[in-house]
């Protein structure tokens, strides 16, 4: 799944923009302040459909931050917005590896879903031996041109496995600048937003079969497209450590194909319909 994380850096776009991400994960703090704009971002992303996690920006009291107040303060606000995975940021260069440290104990104390972001110097410097148990959110642009390389083109490959990849700081129109992020998701790293997502399957083969849209909602067949679009990248992401790699490229084509049909002027075909339901329920 391709995501984006997103602060106080980038503006609000609104629930559309969000659309074109199957992800994202929102700065809600940086050092001892909250995030400008985590309340405006997870609002449009929340509207959109589009699972979310939270992350904290470590800094150390040099800063003038406590990391243990700090990382209180992003599980105060994970747990109030239902929001099951949270990640600790250890870039800034006061961020000790005893700050680290601390900050994550922290979340691991709180029993939500934790993991770290670091590159892979950052990685070694704080979270070597502490955290190779969590997730890891590895930092790698290789030349950073807004497109992902494979990893460690340019840099040594490290002891451990990632779970998501963040591949440029150059995402976006002319390489504007965004962050862009691929996640290799199994079902062991589902949050509630991306079962809920899976869910959505369900409803909409309902309704595709039956030929007629959900009862009291509008949607418009750009933005059904553009869901099922994405509900085909995550299915295959679902399906990532699947076996049968026949199978998991049949239900991506049968859930493009039903996009196509939509786009094209009309509600999917029988044929397509009967597959897409056949190949959904096999989830």
């Amino acid at each position: 799944m391709v995501g984006v994380d997103v602060s106080e850096h980038q503006y609000a776009q609104g629930a559309d923009w969000w659309r074109q991400w199957q992800f994202g994960i929102i700065r809600v703090h940086s050092g001892f302040r909250d995030d400008n704009r985590w309340q405006q971002h997870l609002e449009d992303a929340r509207e959109a459909g589009v699972p979310i996690e939270f992350y904290g920006y470590i800094e150390g009291p040099s800063q003038g931050a406590n990391p243990e107040a700090a990382a209180a303060r992003l599980v105060e606000l994970a747990r109030a917005n239902s929001v099951a995975r949270v990640w600790a940021d250890a870039e800034d260069e006061s961020c000790t590896r005893d700050v680290a440290i601390e900050y994550t104990d922290t979340l691991r104390a709180s029993g939500l879903q934790v993991g770290v972001y670091a590159n892979i110097g950052d990685y070694a410097r704080c979270f070597d031996g502490y955290a190779d148990d969590l997730p890891w959110w590895m930092a790698d642009y290789g030349p950073n041109d807004g497109t992902r390389h494979d990893p460690f083109e340019q840099a040594p490959v490290p002891k451990r496995e990632w779970l998501i990849h963040q591949y440029t700081s150059l995402g976006g129109p002319n390489h504007s600048g965004l962050d862009l992020n691929l996640m290799q998701a199994g079902d062991e790293d589902l949050n509630q937003d991306q079962a809920n997502q899976l869910k959505a399957i369900f409803n909409l083969a309902s309704y595709l079969t039956e030929g007629q849209w959900p009862t009291g909602v509008e949607y418009h067949k750009p933005q059904l497209k553009q869901e099922l679009d994405n509900i085909a990248d995550a299915v295959g992401a679902h399906d990532g450590k699947a076996t049968d790699e026949a199978a998991k490229r049949a239900r991506k084509d049968a859930l493009k194909d039903a996009a196509r049909a939509v786009e094209t002027g009309g509600f999917v075909n029988a044929n397509v319909r009967a597959k897409l339901v056949k190949l959904i329920l096999a989830l």
